[in-house]
Formats: C-alpha cells, sequence, structure tokens
C-alpha cells in the first residue's frame, strides 16, 4: 500500500489501467500542436516583416488571424503536455491530485485557448457586420465605415 499525500487521492491499478492509452493520445495532441505552432511563425513573420504585406488592409486581417491561430495551437500544445504530466504523475505514483474546479480554470494554457477560440469568431462577427452595413446604409458606410 502506498503512501497517502495530502491533497492526492490514491487509486487501484484497475483505475490506471487504461491511461497509458490516454497518455498517447494526449502526447499527439501535443506534437500536432508543436508542429502547427512551428508552421504559423513563419507565417506570422512573414506578415510582420514585410512591409508590403503588412500595410494592406486586409493582411491585417489575416494577421490578425494568423496571431489567434497561434495562441491557438500553442494551447493545444500546452493543454497536452499538461495533460501528459498528469496522467503519468497518477500511473507511476497511483495518487490522482485532488483539485477544484478553480484550480483548473486557472491553468495557463487555458487562457491562450480563450484567446485562440474566441479572438477569430469576434473578428470574423466584425467583418459580418461591416459588410452588412456597407449593403444596408450604405452612405453612412462610406462616410464613417470607410477608411482606405
Amino acid at each position: 500500500m502506498e503512501a497517502h499525500i495530502e491533497g492526492y487521492e490514491p487509486v487501484d491499478s484497475n483505475f490506471t489501467a487504461s491511461l497509458p492509452e490516454i497518455v498517447s493520445y494526449h502526447r499527439v495532441n501535443s506534437i500536432i500542436g508543436a508542429v502547427c505552432t512551428i508552421l504559423n511563425i513563419p507565417l506570422l513573420l512573414i506578415f510582420l516583416t514585410s512591409p508590403k504585406l503588412r500595410h494592406k488592409h486586409r493582411n491585417r486581417i489575416l494577421i490578425t488571424l494568423c496571431v489567434a491561430d497561434t495562441f491557438n495551437t500553442l494551447s493545444i500544445y500546452f493543454m497536452g503536455q499538461n495533460r501528459v504530466d498528469l496522467y503519468s504523475s497518477v500511473i507511476t505514483f497511483r495518487q490522482i491530485p485532488i483539485r477544484t474546479s478553480w484550480d483548473c480554470a486557472l491553468e495557463p494554457w487555458l487562457f491562450l485557448r480563450t484567446i485562440g477560440d474566441i479572438w477569430p469568431p469576434t473578428i470574423q462577427m466584425v467583418i459580418g457586420i461591416e459588410r452588412a452595413a456597407a449593403v444596408f446604409v450604405p452612405v453612412w458606410f462610406h462616410k464613417n465605415g470607410r477608411n482606405r
């Protein structure tokens, strides 16, 4: 019988039997997140270092979406690593940490994930509102909303 550690709940081998498979799934998640982040960084650098691309109005939207996608893929990497570490620890020590919902909500990768998940739809919504304004109130849009 393993020693009980404060803040941890002991688990038996039945509980940990399927965890190695779950760990491998989260390793794949980490790898995919890392690869996508690595692919996003050169794209972002190209957008930011090229004055021709950076100053075109339509490319600013692409730059913003690229930044949001980088946040999202980085958060997928960190989420996978966090879960691999957690499940590997449970397998090794046969102790599962007792955490509150608030502890889980304060995971650092969750903030990145929130930015990556909320930013792109918000941008798309603003683009849609802008297009709707251009169609339904063209005089007002041309006077107030157009900055080109």
